[in-house]
């Protein structure tokens, strides 16, 4: 292992610290170690297979799935291992190359979409700031650590899922995304953005200069990383610069158009009416170009989108639209799963704090059976079945099924805070509705000149 750990601590500077605390390793260029070892412990070939620490090879022999490669442990979010991921160290003289990072395959116990790298060891300093930074490599989540910064996970071999950001949002209500700066990484820093919009996150970017990833930059200046993770820009911020100087400002006819069509979209994102009017007002102004143009341009996007929207919809079955859960979907199916950990969470909310009708309707008949009881006294999921309209019950049973599965791998300790977050973040998402609700009421009152209404909302 001295090559790898010479590699570490001489080429990107990781200090044993690290190395010890991140569980950092080497797999020997060896085609059978492990197999071997593994196989002497009373492990079967089948299994191994399935877990993806052997594979067969074209010859079909079975052997080591990762050789001669720096191995990352991958830990679930009670600390367990559920899987590795290996960086090549030097390729072999072979006419193909091989990649440079292999991770474990899905499994059982490794549910790629479900798995951040880091997200143990981060998940008290993402509670701390309220601010997960979202990289794309393990060395960028390590080498942050190392300097300071320890909010900071990474999409395990994956692109970053609705699921991962769901996670994520049991921790924080912001999110800052850094990807590299290529072509790849603008591509996943807006496919990134295009996920959070549903869950009503604080979305924010990273803007590196002079450095490809977060890993580089620290190598060169530690103490500028720390800076600008500290104060990550807006995200509309990020890409209105970037647009306006990517297409000169809106020097011409072609340049206006590039960029109202890269902005619109992400403007239409905005969760305010006059955060959006801000922008529109702005734009307007920038590139010369008259408001209503730009009001009329954005109308016709939405449009498109509910078009589309509609006929997804229509084309996908209800299970397919359940696929996952929406914050007050996972509250109640936490409440009924996990009821002595949710009743004071749950006593805090009223149903004015839930916006779906499904979800309102199981919290009512919830609520009654709550009443009758104690803080002792529990309630089968079957009896509230009964309870809510025939034609509920199958969305019933799969947000049952959805939320059991997204809490069943916490300790008891994080489904009572998962729990307690989720409430939270259910009573600041009504509030925020009808704080929009009074400012749609004031633009109405201000076109009336109505100024004591104003001043009443």
């Amino acid at each position: 292992g001295r090559g790898a750990l010479a590699y570490l601590t001489q080429e990107r500077g990781i200090t044993s610290a690290m190395i010890e605390h991140f569980a950092l390793g080497y797999a020997p260029d060896n085609p059978t170690i492990l197999r071997d070892f593994m196989r002497k412990r009373g492990y079967q070939d089948a299994d191994l297979l399935t877990i993806g620490l052997i594979t067969k090879s074209q010859r079909g022999q079975l052997v080591d799935k990762f050789r001669d490669r720096i191995v990352f442990p991958i830990r679930g979010i009670s600390g367990k291992i559920i899987g590795f991921g290996g960086r090549l160290l030097k390729q072999p003289d072979t006419t193909i190359p091989l990649p440079k990072y292999l991770n474990s395959p899905q499994s059982d116990v490794y549910d790629k979409s479900a798995t951040l790298y880091g997200l143990y060891e981060a998940r008290d300093a993402i509670r701390e700031h309220n601010l997960a930074i979202v990289v794309e490599g393990y060395l960028d989540v390590i080498s942050s650590y190392q300097a300071g910064v320890c909010n900071v996970v990474a999409s395990s071999g994956t692109a970053l899922t609705e699921e991962h950001v769901q996670i994520l949002s049991r921790y924080t209500s912001s999110l800052a995304f850094s990807f590299d700066q290529d072509e790849a990484g603008q591509r996943a820093l807006k496919r990134a953005m295009e996920m959070t919009r549903f869950g009503g996150l604080d979305i924010k970017a990273i803007v590196l200069t002079g450095a490809k990833d977060p890993d580089e930059l620290i190598q060169k200046d530690p103490a500028l990383w720390q800076e600008i993770a500290l104060h990550p820009v807006p995200i509309i911020d990020y890409y209105y610069q970037r647009s306006m100087g990517r297409y000169k400002e809106g020097m011409n006819g072609e340049d206006k158009k590039n960029i109202t069509r890269e902005l619109l979209p992400i403007i239409a994102a905005l969760g305010y009416t006059i955060e959006q009017g801000h922008w529109l007002r702005r734009l307007s102004t920038d590139i010369g170009l008259a408001e209503k143009y730009l009001v009329d341009a954005l109308d016709t996007w939405r449009s498109s989108q509910k078009r589309a929207s509609s006929t997804e919809e229509q084309s996908s079955s209800p299970h397919e639209r359940l696929a996952l859960p929406s914050r007050e979907q996972l509250f109640l199916g936490a409440a009924l799963l996990y009821q002595h950990y949710a009743r004071d969470t749950f006593d805090a909310l009223s149903e004015d704090d839930f916006y779906d009708n499904e979800a309102k309707n199981i919290y009512i008949v919830l609520k009654r059976w709550y009443s009758q009881g104690t803080q002792e006294i529990t309630v089968s999921p079957d009896k509230i079945r009964e309870d809510i309209p025939p034609d509920e019950h199958k969305s019933f049973d799969i947000l049952l099924f959805l939320a059991g599965r997204f809490l069943e791998t916490l300790d008891e300790a994080n489904i009572r805070s998962t729990i307690q977050e989720l409430g939270l973040r259910l009573r600041a998402q009504s509030i925020e509705r009808k704080r929009q609700g009074i400012e749609r009421e004031i633009q109405l009152a201000d076109t009336s000149k109505d100024k004591d209404k104003i001043r009443g909302l």
